[in-house]
Order: structure tokens, then C-alpha cells, then sequence
């Protein structure tokens, strides 16, 4: 009987043992927080003829993209926090994002480069996606352009 209760007393203090290394040393995930500005446009292209553009504050974290328009005359979104995950990054080299639409039913791979000095715009160090898919995001059309800008990386363990 003796014998019994310390097996058992044994077999709980390995499983509570198991439940604090899993979970002080497997379940700690590194995460991000990422600040940044979308920049959006209805003429397709970064640069050019437009009766449309708008740039907005934009964070991401916990999975959420969160959008602020900064400076635009009206703002087509008709929503301002999209599903978005932080699948890598590699600093001073890439960012990869898996961003969808607020229902889920499409998501693409953002890839956000590294650039010492972006080649469009002459922005120092900053990583950016040129042309992101725009219909993720509710109420722009297919030929807006879309153009992601991260610089800040915070790293949250």
C-alpha cells in the first residue's frame, strides 16, 4: 500500500515536472512586434496619376494587422485589422508575413526585403512589399497598388 502511494506521488511530481519544462522551455515562442506604414494608391503603380492615396500607420502583432490612416483625403478600408501572422524574420534581410482578408477565405505570403535604401522611394533601412495583393483588404480594388513599409522590429519573448 506504502509502495503504491509513493508510485503514484512519483508519477504526479514527473508530470507536473513535464508540464513546467514544457512549459517554461518548449511553449516559449518568440514573437514580434512589427511597426511600420502601408502605402496604397488607385493607380497600380508606386509612383504615378492617381485621384487616390492614402498611407497608414500600421502595426502588427498577436496576429493582427492593425491599420490608422496617417494622411489620405477619404479612406476606402472598411476595416482596419486583418488576420496577419509573422511566419520569419531574418534581420537586415527579410520579412515573411501570411496576411488574409478579414473572412479568411484568401491569404497570400507577404515577403517584405530588406533594403538599406529603397531603390523607390530612397527610405533608409527598411523592408518592403511592393505591390501585396489589394484585394485582402475590404474596399480596395484589384488595381490599387499596395506597398508594405516595416521599420521597427521588436522582439517579444
Amino acid at each position: 500500500m506504502v509502495i503504491q502511494r509513493k508510485a503514484i506521488l512519483i508519477i504526479i511530481l514527473i508530470l507536473i515536472g513535464v508540464a513546467v519544462l514544457y512549459i517554461t522551455i518548449i511553449r516559449k515562442v518568440q514573437g514580434y512586434i512589427l511597426i511600420g506604414e502601408m502605402l496604397a494608391n488607385d493607380c497600380g503603380e508606386p509612383r504615378g496619376g492617381f485621384e487616390w492615396v492614402g498611407l497608414y500607420n500600421m502595426t502588427i502583432k498577436s496576429g493582427t494587422m492593425e491599420l490608422k490612416l496617417a494622411i489620405g483625403l477619404g479612406d476606402p478600408l472598411e476595416a482596419h485589422r486583418y488576420p496577419c501572422k509573422v511566419i520569419e524574420v531574418a534581420e537586415k534581410r527579410y520579412i515573411l508575413l501570411r496576411l488574409c482578408d478579414r473572412k479568411l477565405t484568401k491569404c497570400v505570403i507577404v515577403n517584405l526585403t530588406y533594403y538599406h535604401e529603397d531603390p523607390i522611394w530612397g527610405i533608409k533601412d527598411v523592408y518592403v512589399a511592393y505591390h501585396v495583393d489589394p484585394t485582402i483588404f475590404d474596399g480596395f480594388v484589384e488595381w490599387y497598388y499596395v506597398e508594405l513599409r516595416v521599420y521597427t522590429i521588436i522582439k517579444v519573448e
